[in-house]
């Protein structure tokens, strides 16, 4: 229970990079995060240094939904999903279709065990979004889906040539 409600604050401290953030559990400081000037300092804080310094930014617009992150490149996958978040409008979701969105776009770079780091905010116009979707409406969710694994993928795809040519450059 306790793990989930650090994993709650992280989430919120993230989104609300300019409120500082402290959480105490048993008198014990577990967060302590000043407030900062983007999502990307607050990373910073919240994320292991040594995954933090790694991310890599990307975004992708269309009309309705704007779509932006960080990812990390395919050495730093993690054991878990500890480091996969999405926002959709400022609030964490947890979605499957987005989250099969991100395991597609690794899908031929990603060592079997592993998972990706990303960090995804999708910001969704009031017009675009249906109040009533549900699994039916499958139509917006792979309009959603689909641009979020095309975002990704660009970047993706770069990190995985980075990747593949470090791995010829040990074989040459």
């Amino acid at each position: 229970e306790k793990v989930q409600v650090i994993k709650t604050v992280e989430e919120y401290a993230i989104v609300f990079h300019n409120v500082g953030f402290y959480f105490y559990s048993d008198n014990k400081m577990l967060l302590s995060s000043q407030p900062t000037q983007d999502k990307f300092g607050r990373l910073k804080d919240i994320i292991k240094k040594e995954i933090s310094t790694h991310l890599i930014y990307f975004e992708n617009k269309d009309s309705m939904i704007y779509c932006y992150g960080y990812i990390a490149p395919v050495e730093y996958s993690q054991i878990n999903k500890s480091i996969q978040m999405f926002y959709v409008n400022n609030r964490p979701v947890t979605c499957r279709i987005l989250n099969q969105a991100l395991y597609d776009a690794y899908r031929d770079i990603l060592p079997t065990g592993r998972h990706p780091v990303a960090i995804v905010f999708i910001d969704i116009a009031p017009g675009a979004v249906d109040v009533n979707i549900n699994y039916r409406n499958h139509k917006n969710f792979q309009s959603w889906k689909n641009l979020v694994l095309n975002s990704i993928l660009i970047w993706v795809n770069y990190i995985g040539l980075i990747y593949y040519l470090k791995l010829l450059k040990v074989y040459l």
